[in-house]
């Protein structure tokens, strides 16, 4: 019994003085996830389209104002002065992921639900406009409301903390899904007012 107790304390004492590798490995992987994450919000701070759709995995769809060209503008000026993120923990399990981020991000859940129904008026009276033309008006409508907004209570930051999903895909790390949280906080909001609104 003697023996079997002094072994296992060898064999603790040998572990504890030469690390095994994989805790290596599992570090570089989680220096990987988070490089992806890094990389959708600095992306996010320039609303850089391309580079944020690089950061999801093939089948995942995130919303960006792709079309809408004013819409980018716009959600560009503010989460350049306003996004901020920290990643606070990352777990990695064989080839899946999670990592948690705060975020800091202008919350105009409101003033697009304002635009929203100036918009819909709009789209209402003209039946026949463009698609350039709703979405250059849905444009000024947001910022009319957001510029209004801010006068009266200048900006309030929605803070909360975003989880994200990612897997590996050959020997690179992709999100695997776009929760609403997620989508609002490269948005500004916009998801929850679509969904509170229609």
């Amino acid at each position: 019994m003697k023996k079997i107790i002094k072994g296992l304390l060898i064999l603790i004492a040998m572990m504890c003085l030469f690390p095994v590798p994989i805790e290596a490995a599992s570090k570089k992987e989680v220096t990987k996830v988070e490089r992806v994450v890094n990389n959708l919000y600095s992306a996010a701070n320039n609303y850089n389209v391309k580079k944020m759709k690089n950061c999801f995995a093939p089948g995942v769809k995130p919303k960006f104002f792709e079309s809408n060209k004013p819409m980018a503008t716009f959600t560009r000026k503010y989460n350049r002065k306003y996004l901020l993120y920290k990643i606070r923990s990352t777990k990695v399990f064989k080839r899946t992921a999670t990592v948690k981020v705060y975020c800091a991000y202008p919350n105009l859940t409101a003033p697009f639900e304002y635009a929203f129904m100036d918009f819909e008026g709009f789209s209402e009276r003209n039946p026949n406009a463009s698609s350039k033309t709703l979405n250059k008006k849905l444009a000024q409508y947001v910022n009319k409301e957001v510029v209004s907004n801010f006068k009266l209570f200048g900006v309030e930051l929605k803070q909360e903390v975003v989880t994200i999903k990612l897997k590996k895909i050959g020997s690179s790390w992709k999100i695997s899904s776009c929760p609403v949280k997620l989508l609002d906080s490269y948005n500004l909001g916009y998801e929850s007012a679509w969904r509170a609104y229609f």
